[in-house]
């Protein structure tokens, strides 16, 4: 009787840096959108052959998917650094919406927000990206209402 060995991985060995590929379709569907980013800009793109693509993310909405969560989750993360860094709430607050306007304005707020794109493009009709928008915004909005209530109790702790 011959015995399977379960715990091999099945194939070859993945030979790519998943997150890497994931950051580089985000750019590719940050300029072109979900719908005109065909699979061979994205297999260009991300240097991935057709056969890991499809073994490392299935379909073209699973990858979008994934670029979009670190997208949302990096904004997330730079807006705590910022709300974090400043001496007080008020100049945190103040420097986290300087930053935004900084992203919106000149060479680098051409290209826009990957997530408001994403949103004009895909929604409402997209329940999974509906979702992944919302989260990012409800994120965004505990960060700046947590900072505020600081700024709050701070301001009645000196009277």
């Amino acid at each position: 009787m011959m015995t399977i060995n379960t715990k091999l991985p099945v194939g070859r060995p993945r030979e790519f840096d998943l997150d890497e590929a994931v950051r580089r379709a985000m750019q590719i569907f940050w300029d072109r959108g979900f719908h005109d980013a065909s699979l061979p800009d994205l297999l260009a793109g991300m240097q991935l052959s057709k056969g890991s693509f499809y073994k490392a993310f299935g379909d073209k909405k699973s990858v979008f998917l994934r670029a979009l969560e670190f997208y949302t989750d990096d904004g997330v993360r730079n807006v705590q650094e910022v709300l974090r860094s400043a001496p007080s709430p008020k100049a945190a607050i103040r420097n986290a919406l300087v930053r935004y306007a900084d992203l919106s304005s000149g060479k680098k707020g051409v290209r826009g927000c990957f997530g408001v794109l994403t949103a004009a493009e895909m929604l409402p009709g997209d329940p999974d990206i509906a979702e992944v928008i919302k989260r990012l915004f409800s994120r965004l909005q505990a960060l700046f209402a947590a900072t505020i209530a600081k700024g709050q109790a701070a301001g009645r702790n000196r009277q």
